[in-house]
């Protein structure tokens, strides 16, 4: 196995490394603008209905919420 391949845990530099360099060239590629409007397309306001991935997303999560179950609450 070379050093690349090995696991360094936590503080894997090589990984830390890769990500900063890509951050930096995705940073710097003029592509950002465009990445964040077509982003915000798929955000709701506060005020809007929530779609139904998020309704989904919302029950599953309550089934596992101990908070949810200690309370005798039911998912949304």
């Amino acid at each position: 196995m070379t050093d690349r391949q090995s696991n360094q845990g936590e503080g894997n530099k090589d990984a830390d490394r890769r990500y900063r360099e890509k951050t930096e060239t995705f940073a710097h590629g003029g592509e950002v603008e465009g990445r964040a409007k077509e982003a915000a397309k798929g955000v709701t306001s506060p005020g809007q209905p929530p779609t139904s991935a998020e309704k989904a997303g919302r029950e599953r999560a309550a089934e596992f919420d101990p908070e949810v179950a200690r309370a005798g609450k039911k998912a949304r």
